[in-house]
């Protein structure tokens, strides 16, 4: 499954808040007057995509992170489901 992880220089930002302005769902200013992340891995880039393009220091960083499916989950992907499905046809067709 594709998660997005999203984090910021801290270095580099200089607070102007425009990320908070764009995106207060996963933005906030910490004690320091830098923006801080609220939650660094999502689902969907959504306004966190808008924020990364309007920061005037481009501070802020998303990458795609692929998360490692547990075997329930490996189970029922499309792919495993269409294998299953062929093998029992492939069974059906040959009894």
């Amino acid at each position: 499954m594709v998660k997005y992880k999203v984090t910021i220089d801290k270095d580099v930002c200089i607070g102007c808040g425009t990320c908070v302005a764009l995106c207060d769902e996963n933005f906030e200013m910490d004690d320091n007057g830098k923006a801080k992340v609220k939650k660094s891995v999502v689902d969907k880039p959504g306004c966190n995509e808008n924020a990364k393009e309007s920061c005037p220091v481009s501070c802020i960083k998303i990458e795609k992170s692929v998360e490692k499916m547990t075997a329930t989950q490996e189970k029922y992907t499309t792919e495993s489901l269409l294998k299953e499905y062929n093998e029992k046809k492939a069974v059906i067709k040959s009894a």
